[in-house]
């Protein structure tokens, strides 16, 4: 691979160095290209944006029942948390999205 890869194809080059089993003080270099970074920051955003969203309209369904005098107010108050319920599930992604593992986890033992 010549050194300028990454740069040219915006992808992220990971090294590592992996000893084998019939040489263990020997390293071997394995290249490992991953994803662009750009794609999970956007998947992450968007479960991040979808979260607020779902619960900025919950919570305006909730206080339009309350506080607006409406005949069908218990269509909102009950539509309401609802929405706050399902935005829990983006929550999840956008957290589960974030986290890291360190690399010396993903290497086999």
């Amino acid at each position: 691979m010549p050194p300028d890869w990454p740069a040219k194809t915006g992808r992220v080059h990971i090294q590592a160095l992996l000893f084998t089993k019939e040489h263990p003080t020997v390293p071997c270099r394995v290249h490992i290209p991953t994803r662009p970074a750009m794609d999970c920051c956007r998947k992450k955003n968007l479960f991040l944006v979808l979260a607020l969203i779902f619960d900025l309209v919950g919570l305006g369904l909730v206080l339009a029942g309350i506080f607006a005098p409406i005949s069908f107010w218990d269509f909102f108050i009950l539509s309401g948390p609802l929405l706050i319920f399902i935005s829990l599930i983006f929550w999840i992604f956008w957290y589960m999205g974030s986290l890291t593992v360190p690399y010396e986890d993903l290497l086999p033992k």
